[in-house]
């Protein structure tokens, strides 16, 4: 995989590149941007139904939507209104101006592990890192957490060392306080508070003193790691007394962790998986009404996570909503019609919500046919056009790579940005 440069992207830069000019690849530099933008990504798993939000396709006949489902639109952002999900009219009376919608995304195979990889790297075979991972590794000032993976799928190789699992049961905070020692098959009880600190403190100092003699450039390689690594253990400790480094199970709490990781500072992004309101995630083959709560929790929790960036003040000084991009996503969409089952089977496009201060918000960017694929889109405009090219999950990861201050070329991408999403 070619090495990660910084370039700024604006909106303007973004539409004088050519595919040639997008192909070239650099080496690993920093931003020159003091204000480094952030990421929360959302990855409702299992495949979300589109046509509950996302796909107002009303008087279609190849279509099948709710009795009750109703057209709504605020500015530029129409979507469907239901009596079951107020929250999503009310998310977008709210935060349409914040808040722009990617239709018509092509995610080729109906396979959920193959559409994940697909959706969150742009490859559907593994080995490649998704997007919150090549956002991480370049963060300026390398935060004592870089991605912190509260749940859900994430992919990392050439990036691993920047992403940060929590666990499913929250072991990071045991593992840096040491209480992980206790909870095993055989217990290991460690020493008291006061010895920890004169044993860390001579641990510290000896790595210091053999650095100092050593020569060999491979053993200096080795002794500048476990002295980073120390280090670093040591800060992440004296902040783990005013952080939550544990899941909740709850897609608010855990959303609200997510943001107390961005506003600290500690992390430039953090992902996490939704499951839908019961837990059994998106894939609704029957009874796919069960979608329904979901939106409905998902979309108060995502109100209440803009709330919370907007009253809060990022490690820059600003609004934390200001440097912050939320990603919404979903690895596939569902069928047009309803099974014999109630349900929807796999369907190839879907569509992504992106929201925040960091881009330009208050648009619908694609669209849909009238048989549920995506319309060519020119990407200057983000308007539906018949030169256009037709969206998939790479052109997402080429505008939040941009986005994110990251030439898209150099981490493999041909596609180029959205530039309409570009401030």
């Amino acid at each position: 995989m070619p090495s990660l440069v910084h370039t700024p992207l604006s909106r303007r830069h973004a539409l004088g590149l050519g595919a040639a000019s997008m192909l070239g690849t650099g080496t690993l530099a920093r931003a020159a941007d003091a204000e480094q933008r952030r990421f929360l990504f959302v990855h409702c798993i299992g495949g979300w139904d589109p046509f509950m939000v996302f796909a107002p396709l009303f008087g279609e006949s190849r279509i099948e939507l709710e009795a009750a489902a109703a057209p709504a639109q605020v500015g530029d952002l129409a979507f469907i209104d239901h009596p079951d999900r107020p929250a999503v009219t009310d998310f977008f009376s709210r935060w349409a101006d914040h808040t722009s919608l990617v239709l018509g995304v092509e995610s080729p195979s109906v396979n959920h592990t193959t559409c994940t990889r697909l959706m969150l790297t742009g490859d559907g075979a593994s080995g490649t890192d998704d997007w919150g991972a090549i956002l991480a590794a370049v963060a300026p000032d390398t935060p004592l957490l870089p991605m912190v993976a509260l749940s859900g799928p994430w992919f990392a190789r050439t990036h691993a060392a920047a992403v940060v699992p929590v666990g499913e049961r929250g072991q990071l905070a045991s593992l840096l306080d040491g209480s992980a020692l206790t909870e095993v098959d055989l217990p290991v009880v460690g020493p008291d508070p006061s010895v920890q600190d004169l044993l860390d403190s001579f641990v510290m100092d000896r790595t210091r003193d053999r650095l100092e003699a050593a020569s060999d450039t491979q053993v200096r390689t080795v002794l500048e790691a476990a002295n980073e690594a120390q280090l670093r253990r040591m800060e992440l400790l004296a902040e783990s007394d005013s952080l939550r480094l544990g899941r909740t199970g709850v897609l608010a709490g855990d959303l609200d962790r997510a943001v107390e990781l961005l506003e600290t500072g500690l992390s430039r992004c953090v992902r996490l998986g939704y499951l839908g309101f019961d837990g059994t995630g998106f894939d609704t083959h029957s009874l796919n009404f069960r979608q329904s709560a979901s939106f409905q929790e998902l979309f108060a929790a995502l109100d209440g996570v803009l709330t919370a960036l907007s009253s809060r003040a990022g490690p820059s000084g600003s609004s934390l909503l200001s440097e912050t991009v939320v990603v919404v996503t979903s690895e596939m969409g569902r069928h047009p019609q309803i099974n014999g089952r109630e349900g929807r089977e796999h369907w190839t496009w879907t569509a992504a919500m992106l929201c925040g201060g960091g881009l330009v918000g208050g648009q619908t960017l694609g669209g849909w046919t009238s048989d549920m694929t995506g319309q060519p889109v020119d990407l200057a405009t983000g308007f539906a056009s018949e030169g256009g090219e037709t969206l998939n999950a790479r052109h997402l990861g080429a505008t939040l790579l941009a986005l994110g201050d990251v030439d898209p070329s150099a981490a493999g991408l041909s596609e180029r940005p959205l530039s309409a999403l570009l401030p």
